[in-house]
């Protein structure tokens, strides 16, 4: 008789993929900012330099809801 594993195996069926978690560390005052001149997106310290152009990054002020 083989000897039993020290851990349990697991197998995966399927599309079962380990989850692994990780936590994103930011500085507390980073927000979400726009450019108003390339409209990208990123997460930044308030009014940083856009990285596509370098205009001055802004915080959106909402969603606009736009309707037919």
């Amino acid at each position: 008789m083989a000897p039993l594993p020290a851990e349990p195996v697991q197998f995966l069926l399927g599309d079962e993929v380990p989850m692994l978690r990780a936590a994103v560390l930011e500085p507390p005052d980073t927000v979400t900012l726009t450019c108003g001149r390339c409209e990208v997106t990123w997460r930044g310290r308030p009014a940083a330099p856009c990285w596509s152009c370098g205009a001055e990054g802004r915080r959106p002020s909402g969603t606009v809801l736009v309707v037919e």
